[in-house]
């Protein structure tokens, strides 16, 4: 695991087999996705919210993701 974490990832990870969000972060890929290639993501949901989300930045990321 990383010692600097992408944005919504929680640093409080050292010597932990498991990662914390706070509920909208991000996993970047970086090369991972190219053509002619075939790959496996695995998540292990340990725990989850419930995960408050203020309305107008709710209603951007509908319109982002729809």
């Amino acid at each position: 695991m990383e010692d600097s974490k992408p944005a919504g990832w929680h640093a409080d990870t050292k010597g932990k087999t498991h990662a914390w969000t706070n509920g909208n972060a991000v996993l970047p890929l970086g090369d991972l996705l190219t053509t002619d290639t075939m790959a496996l993501l695995s998540l292990s949901i340990h725990a989850a919210g419930p995960y408050l989300v203020e309305p107008d930045a709710q209603t951007t990321m509908m319109n982002q993701y729809a």
